[in-house]
């Protein structure tokens, strides 16, 4: 039977390695970016030697680098060999690692994990937006540290995961981009033809507006905001409330067949309602458009999709830095006059692009999901990986 494995201290294998080279004035410097959320060291910028300001430590690859204010957040990383010989500022920790304990690789998927994260969380301190890595008790932490043996079947069972974690995204990504170039080539043929207001073909409502005034004369309901309304759904969770009068609900209400544009934010974004909605209802930051016959929802969601896509919203949004799309304007939308076969088949066309970029997305979710439970069993050091699974490394 397996036995938990003992934690070690990060001093018995990482060393904190502090490199002052000489600056040269006019010589090119890569300079480093730690992203977030475990998605590794990258290339910020290059300059030269003369405008590095504060960036005086050089870093080598295959240091742990860690950055003192965001290491809670993900910021960690093994530096690639393409970013050997960076210079980085003094917010970024850099730590040679003792590879006789820990394989580079191995170390590079524990650096990036959120079980690392959080430890770093647990040293870290400060006020509010001033939070940092507390360096001195950084060391004093530990892990469970398999041996290479096991190092290296993890790196190799999250190696395959990423890899197809990787094939599902890209095959989403070529699915988005056909689908661009074939709702491009269809509308792009209708909108050269006749075309209608969306005014004449279907009638839409602003959202309601967030009064204080009304709140405690009227019961509180949910009702749907911006970040609620992406592209296609519509994410019924974390629903805010805002106090409804009987009028107001009957005002606000959501019907299958209802399409919701977003005003603001990522304007023209939208989703239809699939089902009815009773006892949920729409915030100012959102249209309600309701076709009439001649004008099929899931058409006209695929268009304004294609508005999106092409740049076709730019002249019907207002103001400067946010942009916004205002009733009147959308009232004013020019929509292919086309009859209802041709929508039902561009509809059917482009709802089959739809649906693959849909489970591409699953896909990617479901493996991502699988990869960080995989990891958080096996960097607990409470179970490994049977060594009869070298057999399939080899073949």
């Amino acid at each position: 039977m397996h036995e938990t494995r003992d934690i070690t201290p990060f001093a018995e294998f990482l060393k904190a390695i502090r490199r002052t080279p000489a600056i040269v004035l006019d010589r090119d410097y890569k300079m480093v970016t730690l992203p977030l959320y475990g998605r590794g060291a990258r290339l910020r910028k290059v300059v030269k030697g003369a405008d590095l300001g504060t960036a005086r430590f050089e870093v080598r690859a295959g240091d742990l680098m860690i950055s003192k204010i965001d290491a809670r957040k993900g910021s960690n990383s093994l530096l690639p060999p393409e970013l050997d010989g960076a210079v980085v500022t003094g917010d970024f920790l850099s730590y040679s690692v003792d590879t006789s304990v820990m394989s580079p690789a191995y170390m590079d998927i524990v650096a990036r994990s959120t079980q690392f994260s959080d430890l770093c969380d647990s040293v870290s301190a400060g006020t509010t937006n001033r939070v940092r890595l507390d360096v001195s008790k950084f060391l004093s932490l530990g892990m469970a540290v398999p041996n290479l043996r096991e190092q290296r079947r993890i790196v190799d069972l999250i190696g395959t995961l990423d890899e197809a974690i990787e094939s599902a995204v890209q095959s989403g990504e070529l699915t988005v981009r056909v689908r661009v170039a074939l709702s491009e080539s269809l509308f792009g043929v209708l909108c050269g033809g006749s075309t209608k207001p969306l005014l004449a073909l279907a009638s839409t409502r602003l959202g309601k507006m967030l009064s204080s005034t009304t709140a405690g004369s009227h019961r509180s309901w949910p009702y749907l905001r911006n970040a609620n309304v992406q592209w296609g759904r519509i994410d019924l969770h974390d629903l805010k409330e805002m106090p409804l009068s009987d009028v107001d609900r009957i005002e606000f209400e959501l019907r299958k067949g209802d399409l919701l544009i977003c005003e603001g934010g990522i304007v023209g974004r939208s989703a239809l309602v699939t089902e009815d909605l009773p006892g949920i209802y729409f915030q100012k930051a959102i249209h309600r458009v309701r076709c009439n016959d001649a004008l099929d929802p899931a058409f006209l969601y695929f268009y304004m999709q294609y508005l999106a896509d092409s740049g076709g919203l730019e002249d019907f949004t207002t103001g400067t830095t946010i942009r916004h799309l205002t009733g009147e304007k959308l009232r004013q939308i020019p929509v292919p006059d086309t009859s209802s076969e041709t929508q039902s088949k561009i509809v059917g066309i482009l709802q089959a692009f739809a649906d693959t970029e849909a489970e591409c997305q699953a896909t990617a979710d479901s493996l991502r999901s699988v990869r960080t439970n995989i990891l958080a069993t096996y960097l607990s050091g409470e179970h490994e990986i049977p060594s009869s699974y070298d057999e399939v490394m080899r073949s």
